[in-house]
């Protein structure tokens, strides 16, 4: 049996890999852990690809279209494709029928595939569902544009600063990146030549994102 789970100490998925040996034999248990963590209360697109290599599997994790396994990823085949049952949102293993670990969320999609999709396979299909968003603006300090250090941040404080290109000399910074949540705000905070923080430098109590057409 396979299950997909999320550490809550560290916001990392995880996956686990039960191998059952035959009637009364031994079970081994692999696990998989991603490489990154998620940031709560925004939608994410969580892709798990199962790839055959001989007598053993090769299994990925991609978060919002981006490999995120740990390295840790080739178990023993056993069983994991086989006509047990095949539960969404909970995990469901014993005799009894009995459910475990019921997600805490939502799931807006679900969607299964005969093949193995491939890492190009992966971020284009999260690029044709994610939509595209651009925050722009221009920084300042004393009249002078400004912008050596932009950090861009969501509501949930999570920085999305190695998304940002800017430019010194004019002030001016460009933010594009996808996402699944429209109802996120943003705000920014500029560091100029002296180290000194600004935040919101360009005179707004939140940024309105635009939606890249």
């Amino acid at each position: 049996e396979m299950y997909l789970n999320v550490k809550e100490s560290s916001g990392r998925f995880y996956i686990q890999y039960a191998n059952y040996h035959g009637a009364g034999g031994s079970t081994s248990v692999d696990t998989l852990n991603s490489n990154q963590s998620y940031v709560e209360n925004e939608w994410h697109y969580i892709t798990l690809t199962v790839a055959e290599q001989g007598s053993n599997i090769e299994v990925h994790i991609y978060l919002d279209g981006v490999d995120v396994s740990d390295g840790n990823n080739v178990f023993l085949k056993g069983n994991v494709i086989s006509g047990s049952t095949f539960n969404i949102g909970n995990l469901n293993y014993d005799t009894d029928s009995k459910s475990f670990y019921h997600l805490n969320g939502s799931i807006d999609e679900f969607m299964f595939f005969n093949h193995v999709l491939t890492p190009t396979d992966v971020n284009n299909l999260y690029e044709t569902l994610a939509t595209e968003y651009q925050i722009t603006g221009t920084v300042t300090k004393d009249g002078e544009p400004n912008a050596n250090e932009v950090m861009i941040y969501n509501r949930t404080t999570a920085k999305l600063e190695d998304k940002v290109t800017s430019n010194a000399s004019t002030g001016e910074f460009d933010l594009r990146w996808r996402e699944y949540d429209p109802s996120q705000e943003y705000f920014v905070i500029a560091i100029d030549d002296d180290g000194v923080p600004h935040l919101d430098p360009i005179g707004h109590d939140r940024i309105t994102k635009t939606e890249v057409t």
